[in-house]
């Protein structure tokens, strides 16, 4: 067997796979396992390890032979590609956790602010001012033209957190980056990645990507090399199985007065009167969740999420779930099966990690990779609480412009068929609970039928999804 790395968003404990023996990296070592080097088990570790401008795995200029590998494969490829454009990009916060400016943050800007406002005035106060929403892209030829003064000041801060294990993939490509400020941060990413300075992973003799629901794959071809041929000739069953059943309820269509602070109030409500089942919302960031968290709902970070997901579980299991679990930006790589998770609530429309993920999202609003990507992370946040055929849960959905996308045929378009279905089954019992008042309890009635197995909605269900298909 040749040396094979199994690569996942996150690091999981795991022993074997098929009956192949598997490994980790020690606790904080950065010496690859021998067991590895000698091709008698398979690595299993995240993204980070492999790209990053520190790798253990060795990378162009850094005078350490790269490592052969035999086969790459990468998990949950939707995640990890996103974490593989972060680790190329350099991201720094205006303030640091000490609450001061940032000098290197203080310091680009103040090479470009000129530029910056010119090109718009009232937005370059607003970011002055912190503001939260407002983004500006550097132009390209002043970037270009400046681009010595960036790397002086780049090159005083690479030992720092910001730039330690990104400057060594970055410092000979700045001319090929963009940069873009907003109130609270600046990003600078490459147009490309320079993914050839990587070598382990470009030259593997296998690369592997798995993905369920992987629906923006140009990203393969022009930053990861990838052969057009094998993105447009994937591998895939064709034996297709019924994945389990999901209530998509738009409360909006039920009734326009149903806003989304309304509609919070009565699921925290919900949830406090129950407790033999979890309630979840997934949120696009902490400001979403401050009207859950004046509710009483528990907001968990990436580094308690599976500490408060084990919880949820125990209290599941104790019948006093009673507590609504706020995911803040976890649209993926989080499983959420059977009574962990029977009510899901989707709320806003998902928000980017990267600024030139937003910058993108601005001035190509109606691009197809936009909403195509927007699908994708709708779909994944949909999917958390359905995890096998058997599954079932109900989803509500809040939030104008989540419920306008799900609404709207040119965009939910771009989700998945069994998806599409789902939410047209959703709008037709919204139209009927509109003929019988449109209140919250009729659709308390409904959601109490799915949650008791009623045999009427399942039959429903059943019927409806199946000539949706046929």
């Amino acid at each position: 067997m040749s040396k094979q790395l199994f690569g996942y968003p996150n690091n999981r404990s795991s022993s074997f796979i098929w009956g192949i023996e598997t490994i980790q990296f020690a606790e904080n070592s950065t010496r690859l396992p021998q067991k590895f080097l000698n091709s008698e088990a398979i690595l299993v570790t995240n993204c980070n390890k492999l790209f990053n401008g520190k790798s253990v795995f060795g990378i162009v200029g850094s005078g350490k032979e790269p490592t052969h590998i035999g086969a790459v494969v990468i998990d949950d490829a939707h995640k990890c590609l996103d974490i593989i454009r972060e680790s190329f990009s350099v991201v720094v916060d205006r303030e640091t956790d000490g609450g001061v400016d940032n000098p290197l943050y203080t310091d680009l800007l103040s090479i470009f602010k000129e530029s910056l406002k010119r090109q718009g005035p009232g937005t370059y106060m607003d970011i002055i001012n912190h503001g939260l929403d407002c983004i500006m892209a550097v132009p390209f030829g002043t970037w270009y033209e400046r681009q010595g003064e960036v790397l002086n000041v780049l090159g005083r801060h690479k030992e720092s957190q910001e730039l330690i294990f990104v400057w060594d993939l970055l410092k000979d490509k700045i001319d090929q980056c963009m940069c873009i400020f907003s109130g609270k941060k600046l990003e600078i990413a490459p147009r490309l990645l320079p993914i050839d300075l990587v070598p382990s992973f470009t030259r593997a003799d296998r690369r592997i990507f798995l993905s369920a629901t992987l629906t923006e794959d140009a990203f393969l071809v022009r930053d990861l090399g990838v052969a057009p041929e094998s993105v447009s000739n994937p591998l895939s069953t064709k034996d297709v199985k019924y994945s389990g059943e999901r209530l998509i309820l738009i409360p909006t269509l039920v009734d326009s007065n149903l806003k989304r602070e309304k509609i919070i109030s009565w699921l925290l409500k919900f949830a406090s009167k129950h407790g033999s089942f979890g309630v979840v919302s997934i949120v696009p960031s902490f400001h979403h969740a401050k009207e859950w968290m004046q509710g009483g709902a528990k907001v968990t970070t990436v580094r308690d999420l599976h500490q408060n997901i084990d919880e949820l579980k125990m209290k599941v299991k104790q019948k006093d779930a009673k507590e609504v679990l706020i995911l803040v930006n976890e649209y993926d790589g989080v499983d959420l099966p059977d009574s962990i998770c029977r009510i899901l609530c989707l709320d806003s429309l998902p928000s980017y990690n990267l600024l030139i993920d937003r910058y993108a999202q601005e001035v190509r609003q109606d691009s197809r990779v936009i909403r195509r990507q927007q699908a994708q992370r709708v779909e994944q946040g949909i999917g958390r609480a359905i995890r096998g055929s058997s599954d079932w849960c109900i989803a509500v959905v809040i939030g104008n412009k989540l419920t306008d996308f799900l609404s709207e045929d040119a965009k939910r378009k771009f989700l998945s068929n069994e998806a599409q279905i789902q939410i047209k089954i959703g709008e037709e019992l919204a139209s009927e609970m509109k003929i019988e008042g449109g209140q919250l309890s009729v659709m308390e009635n409904l959601i109490n039928q799915c949650l008791n197995r009623d045999t009427g909605w399942k039959n429903y269900y059943k019927i409806k999804d199946g000539f949706s298909r046929t």
